[in-house]
């Protein structure tokens, strides 16, 4: 096309312009843009000594280079795209760097003759790294929409590697321009890395490893765990690999890194986080709500009544200034943290009333309540049908192989715990609701004791009733404990990792399904890396909150062994646990069991929607099957997950074959799924129902008495005060309650399920796509009406019950909660953020 025929097709005036070239031939363009970047991570601000170098650079000369690289015309010598001119990028010598983004002009000469630029290249030689986010250019000849670059990574200083970034423009492998075919496979080259060496801060390497860094034996061998993952006993997905070095006492374990510093991923998978309370200011919550002796000291070693319980909430913590800094010393900031703990007449920690103890305190004593929590609390995916049961009236909590080989080792840790294994049987009334029958509670034959199994029945007085509030307790801390460690960490956070690593090894950034996928993996390697410094490692926030302790993980493990990824699409879970059944006149072709079931019901609007947009999406780049069994990125990626990503399990059926577009549509579906709603389910509702903890305790301590002791006169007196004295103890309860307020936080800066930030996805500007997206937002939004609808009938018990907490966990917030932030208790985030 003719200068002159490129200006007729643009309907409004070009950013570029034509200037002369050396020889005074008008082969030259200039061409405008915009670069947002932001200038240091906001837990790199200690080190001003950097800054201050930058500062007095920048005053002499820029220090940040772009060069644009030609999709279409190759350097003979490189073998790459020629490249353009260097062009610098600088930002206001005294800009000190604070949160936000800075937005800064740039303007590129360009040459005819290299034809519309494919790839972006970025050099920096400031002493810090920094953030960016994305470069615009306007308009650039031959292109008639604006060129962008989604960058969002770190820009760390490097001597002569400079890094690449690909246009927002879509191309399968064998449909790579020419020019950025040495650069597609370069990129994931250097990914990849060679699997050797510890991975340093600004490495952008992506590999596997088992989890052999959970106990700490060098410090103490009673911190020693076991490896999961590589072996068939206690097989696991894999984690990142950090390349630290062996532990002392036992090869096999990896060193833990110290306090101070946090485990290694990937540079590109730690994002700023502008808000500080959205992010620091909870982290320093978190910790200082740990603090168990501070917690003793003021609600003493035990409950004595509900009464005490419910002083948590107004009594707050005294300030320990001292000892949160101390704690929290080189995890953050230490300006931050004092900024946000020098308050003189508040006290530390005031915890909020949750839901579940909001509207009416003693709805969660209710059989009723107790037993819509398993079809609307937070772990809805448990319950199953009695298939064997041709009416389909009776549906059971069993959590009896989940715990029983572990049973007879948890209850010898300690003195203070004891444990069953339990089942609940519950039935479906005419009324559409469930009510409890029975609670089954089993310990094993041991050396010392025979196979125990007793079942409780309904009872509201005397000493049948006090044995049913207990045995209901039993069950709640077994579903507490199930929930926490395989509905929510294996099922979500652990499975989805090696989906992130092999998406990064084995997919260009270029690739449209990597594109797709990449918003759903935001922060997710980022929270993972802080479980397993804080949360899941030995001694820590789940050990110690948690009746399995010690081997609470490993327990995961064995629930591992029954995973397939074929049942983890909430269709196919629903039928495997007889809660729906295949009918063609059904909407979506399933007919649920129990027609309010909030979690199904919500969830499945979400499900169809989600694949819709899948299908949609993934139709405009393979038409026929053979083109999706030619993508050589594709087959290796999935080859990679099903065999190293989730290696132990690889001999298992399960896996989709990626040989027909209609299987990866499933694929996908149920990827994103896991990463979004079924994550939402999962957490954002725990502070509601756990943050009081008669509701959902996690820890059990005693036996229910037999009859003839003092300990079962005592639990006929006063049944209350026994309740209390068998489950979690003050500072198990609080520590666990101030981690479930902070998992159970939505960031306001949240991208929740089909949210549209401008016109079209950010990630690509591929034709067909903005439309599609569109109608998968406009989808949601029709979800978010229902979901409010159903929660205002009044036939529909199951979404508020006694207690009176609505079902919005799957509330998509596609319309605008992206502003509330906090604990809302709705939302459905692109990604596992927290």
């Amino acid at each position: 096309m003719s200068v002159k025929g490129l200006f007729d097709n643009i309907s409004k005036r070009p950013t570029w312009s034509l200037i002369p070239g050396k020889h005074g031939d008008r082969d030259t363009f200039e061409i405008k843009g915009e670069v947002v970047l932001q200038k240091t991570y906001l837990a790199d601000v200690n080190n001003y000594g950097a800054t201050l170098v930058d500062i007095a650079s920048e005053a002499v000369g820029q220090r940040v280079f772009l060069y644009l690289v030609s999709a279409d015309q190759i350097d003979r010598d490189t073998g790459m795209g020629k490249k353009g001119e260097k062009t610098p990028i600088s930002w206001d010598p005294v800009d000190l760097p604070i949160p936000g983004n800075n937005r800064s002009s740039i303007t590129f000469k360009w040459k005819t003759e290299l034809g519309v630029p494919g790839a972006l290249l970025v050099k920096n030689l400031h002493n810090n790294e920094f953030f960016l986010k994305s470069v615009t250019l306007s308009a650039v000849p031959g292109k008639l929409s604006p060129l962008r670059f989604y960058c969002n990574s770190w820009i760390y200083p490097y001597d002569k590697v400079e890094r690449v970034f690909f246009s927002t423009q879509s191309h399968l492998p064998e449909k790579t321009p020419a020019g950025l075919i040495t650069l597609r496979k370069q990129e994931l080259t250097n990914l990849r890395g060679n699997g050797t060496g510890e991975r340093k801060t600004s490495d952008r390497i992506y590999d596997y490893d088992v989890y052999n860094d959970l106990g700490n034996p060098d410090f103490d061998p009673d911190l020693r765990r076991e490896v999961l993952g590589g072996s068939q006993e206690l097989p696991y997905p894999r984690r990142c690999r950090t390349g630290r070095a062996p532990t002392i006492t036992d090869r096999k374990f990896e060193s833990r890194p110290l306090p101070i510093f946090q485990f290694y991923i990937p540079l590109d998978e730690k994002f700023p986080h502008i808000n500080l309370s959205d992010y620091t200011g909870n982290l320093v919550k978190a910790f200082a709500q740990n603090l168990a002796p501070t917690l003793k000291t003021v609600f003493g070693d035990k409950f004595v009544s509900l009464k005490h319980v419910n002083e948590i909430y107004s009594k707050g913590l005294p300030k320990v200034l001292n000892n949160v800094m101390e704690l929290t010393k080189g995890l953050v900031p230490f300006q931050i943290g004092k900024a946000l703990l020098n308050t003189d007449d508040q006290a530390l920690i005031n915890f909020r009333r949750p839901q579940i103890f909001e509207a009416e305190e003693r709805a969660w004593k209710t059989d009723e309540e107790f037993a819509r929590q398993a079809l609307s609390g937070i772990n809805p995916m448990a319950i199953q049908c009695l298939q064997a049961v041709e009416a389909r009236r009776l549906f059971v909590l069993d959590y009896y192989d989940a715990y029983m080989p572990y049973i007879e080792r948890i209850n010898k840790q300690s003195d203070s715990i004891k444990m069953y294994a339990s089942r609940t049987l519950f039935f479906l009334t005419a009324e559409g609701i469930l009510t409890p029958v029975a609670i089954e509670l089993c310990l094993p034959h041991t050396s010392v004791s025979q196979a125990l199994k007793k079942v409780y029945t309904p009872a509201q007085m005397g000493e049948k009733g006090a044995l049913w509030l207990l045995a209901k307790a039993h069950s709640r801390v077994n579903d507490s404990g199930y929930h926490q460690l395989i509905s929510h960490w294996l099922r979500t956070h652990a499975v989805i990792e090696p989906f992130i690593i092999a998406t990064h090894r084995q997919l260009s950034k270029m690739h449209p399904l990597h594109k797709l996928l990449i918003p759903h993996y935001f922060d997710t390697m980022d929270i993972n890396q802080a479980a397993r410094q804080i949360l899941i490692n030995a001694n820590g926030v789940i050990e110690a909150g948690f009746t399995p302790k010690r081997y609470a993980i490993e327990l995961s493990s064995k629930a591992y062994k029954h995973w397939k990824l074929n049942e983890q699409g909430l269709p196919a879970d629903l039928i495997k646990r007889g809660m729906a059944v295949p009918d063609s006149t059904a909407p979506h072709g399933l007919r649920l069991v129990i027609e309010d079931y909030p979690y199904a019901v919500d969830g499945l609007e979400i499900w169809f929607a989600l694949k819709q947009w899948v299908s949609d999406y993934l139709s405009v780049y393979y038409k026929t099957d053979d083109a999706l069994k030619q993508d050589n990125e594709v087959q290796a990626w999935w080859k990679e997950i099903v065999n190293v990503g989730h290696g132990d399990l690889k001999k298992e059926s399960g896996w989709y074959q990626m040989e027909s577009v209609e299987e990866t549509v499933e694929a996908i579906t149920t990827i994103i799924w896991i990463a979004s709603a079924h994550h939402a389910a999962v957490n954002f509702g725990q502070y509601a129902y756990g943050g009081y903890m008669p509701n959902l305790p996690t820890v059990s301590r005693l036996f229910i008495p037999e009859k003839g002791t003092s300990e079962y006169a005592a639990m006929v007196k006063d049944p209350g005060a026994y309740l209390l004295k068998s489950v979690s103890s003050p500072s198990q309860a609080t520590a666990v309650m101030a981690v479930l307020e902070l998992l159970s936080k939505h960031s306001t800066d949240e991208v929740y399920l089909g949210q549209v930030k401008g016109s079209t996805p950010e990630w690509t500007d591929d034709e067909g796509i903005e439309e599609a997206f569109e109608r998968f937002s406009s989808s949601l939004l029709n979800v978010e009406k229902n979901v409010l609808e159903r929660n205002k009938n009044p036939l529909l018990k199951n979404r508020y019950g006694p207690s009176q907490v609505p079902y919005t966990l799957l509330y998509p917030g596609t319309s605008d909660l992206s502003k509330e932030g906090g604990l809302t208790g709705k939302g459905i985030p692109n990604s596992i953020s927290i």
